[in-house]
Parts: C-alpha cells; sequence; structure tokens
C-alpha cells in the first residue's frame, strides 16, 4: 500500500505545483486576497514562494526558476526604509519583511541589510515581534502575536545566531505563550493551527525540546474545516514525529485536490479588530477572508504533503 500512496501523494504534489505556476505573472509575483487595502502582491509572493522550499526533488529542480525568479522581483519592490507590506500601498510589516528574507535566502540571494535593520524594530518589551511598528497609536497591531513571532526568527536565523539577543528573547515569549493545551493562539487566523504549526516548526528546527503529550492530544482533537487548516496540522504532526496519526489528513487532502491541481479556499485570513487584543476570546473579532485565487491554500497544502513524502 505504501508505494500507491507515495505515488499518489507524488502526483498530488506536483499538479498542486503545475496550478501555483501557472498563476505567476511576467514579473515573479503571486497576487491574491482581497481585502480593505486592495490585493496582496509582495506578502503573497514571499509566503507563496517560501512554501516551495521543501519540494520533492524533480518538482523543486521544477520551481526553482519561478522561485528565484520572485525572490529578484522582491529584492526589487523593497520599501526605500527597509522591509516589504501587504502590497506596495501598505507600510511594511514584520510578518511580509519575514517572508520576503526567508523567500530570497531560500533561492539563494542575499537578502538586503536593510530588511534585517527593519525587522530588528518591531521586538516588544517583551520579546516577541509586532506586525506593525507601534508609532504613539497603543492598538492590537502593534503588540506582540505569536502568529507572527515564529516567522521573523526564521529570518532572523538567516542571518544571526541563534544567542543573539532578539533571537533569545524571541523564544523566550514563543515558550512563554504557549496554552495550557500545548498550542499557541493565532492572531491574524481564525484557527491557532496556523500560530502552533509555526512555532513548532520553529522548535523542532533549533531543537529545542519541549513536553509534547498534551501538543498532541491537542492537536488530534481539532478538527480543521477547510483544506488550508488540515495542511496545518499535518505539519504539526510532522512536526512531532506523529507521521501515522497525520495520515487520515493527508488522505482528505488528496481526496480534495481539485481537477486544476488547487484546493478549495474557505475564509482564514481574519482582520483583526484594532481594540481586540486575544480574536481568540472576543465576540466579533473581526472579518474573515478566503483566497480567492486559492494560492496562500494551495501551497501550504503542497508544503504539508511534501514533508509528508520526505519521510516515507
Amino acid at each position: 500500500m505504501i508505494p500507491e500512496r507515495k505515488a499518489l501523494l507524488r502526483q498530488s504534489i506536483a499538479s498542486g505545483l503545475d496550478y501555483i505556476l501557472g498563476l505567476q505573472a511576467a514579473d515573479g509575483c503571486w497576487t491574491d486576497w482581497e481585502l480593505p487595502p486592495g490585493s496582496s502582491s509582495t506578502w503573497t509572493t514571499a509566503y507563496v514562494g517560501y512554501q516551495l522550499r521543501s519540494l520533492p526533488a524533480d518538482d523543486r529542480a521544477r520551481a526553482v526558476g519561478a522561485v528565484r525568479l520572485a525572490a529578484r522581483g522582491l529584492l526589487e519592490k523593497q520599501f526605500a526604509e527597509g522591509g516589504w507590506g501587504f502590497n506596495e500601498t501598505v507600510e511594511p510589516d514584520a510578518d511580509s519583511t519575514a517572508f520576503a528574507i526567508l523567500l530570497a535566502a531560500s533561492a539563494g540571494e542575499a537578502p538586503l541589510e536593510e530588511a534585517y535593520t527593519r525587522l530588528v524594530k518591531f521586538q516588544c518589551p517583551d520579546g516577541g515581534f509586532s506586525t506593525y511598528r507601534f508609532q504613539g497609536d497603543r492598538n492590537s497591531w502593534v503588540v506582540s502575536h505569536a502568529d507572527v513571532t515564529p516567522i521573523v526568527l526564521f529570518a532572523f536565523l538567516t542571518k544571526y545566531p541563534r544567542g543573539s539577543s532578539a533571537v533569545s528573547r524571541g523564544l523566550d515569549y514563543i515558550l512563554q505563550n504557549r496554552t495550557s493545551a500545548g498550542l499557541w493562539n493565532s492572531f491574524w487566523w481564525d484557527s491557532c493551527l496556523y500560530s502552533t504549526e509555526a512555532n513548532l516548526s520553529l522548535l523542532r528546527a533549533l531543537g529545542i525540546s519541549i513536553d509534547t503529550g498534551e501538543t498532541r492530544k491537542s492537536l488530534l482533537r481539532e478538527k480543521p474545516r477547510t483544506a488550508y487548516e488540515i495542511a496545518l496540522l499535518v505539519s504539526s504532526l510532522i512536526s512531532l514525529d506523529s507521521d501515522a496519526s497525520a495520515w487520515e489528513s493527508v488522505d482528505q487532502l488528496t481526496a480534495q485536490q481539485q481537477p486544476d491541481g488547487s484546493w478549495k479556499s474557505a475564509p482564514i485570513l481574519r482582520v483583526t479588530r484594532r481594540d481586540c487584543y486575544e480574536p481568540w476570546r472576543c465576540d466579533n473579532p473581526g472579518a474573515l477572508f478566503a483566497d480567492p485565487k486559492r494560492l496562500f491554500t494551495s501551497a501550504t497544502v503542497i508544503a504539508a504533503l511534501s514533508k509528508v513524502y520526505a519521510r516515507m
């Protein structure tokens, strides 16, 4: 049964990659979302391009040109003061900047020094990183976020040692903000799975041991409602070496793939109200949005499936 499953998984990844490559623009950008500030090219490009880093060897070879084109395009679009935003009209934010650095580094490009300098400025007194910089208006967008901090730390680790002050303080924040259920809450997403997957991935990459028993139990109690969330659950379980527990979800993902190679989108991204600091506790914390071109969802799924494939 394993050879058949592996072949099915391989085909699913390849078809998903075909879909993503087919939506790349001539300047290297991928564009998705329709939020109040408009659509996103820079953030989407950084995220989607970075998700392609773990593809099986043959698919990675097919994608290498597209990833390099995306990285070079982003480096040319960096703001003069350093960093990237949701799109080219929105101020730089830590999440977009971190993903852009990660994409550039994964493509073998040298991220610009100004990007790291800008990123440091998002660190808060508690060690975590905010999405936007505090500029005199205290609100929930300028405090530490557990779904942004691990991405920033991954970006810093492309340049700075683990023992550097920014990384050490960030890790302290992450460990202190793990919930009693062993998970992490998400500020910008309608599921704790985004933040949990990012933090587990970082801790695994750094070889930091935590008591994962409660985390595993909590993850297995989760009932993901979308392909995006199922993929995050798979990636989280892989970070815990719970391969066997992930297979039911893997089978769901391969069964849900659309004829064009994509996976259906659903409202997953939350534009959290600025007066709501704990959206997981708030009533009506903010509007939810789907990725209409299904790029975020599909890239997240093939990244998760690629992690499973690598362990077969």
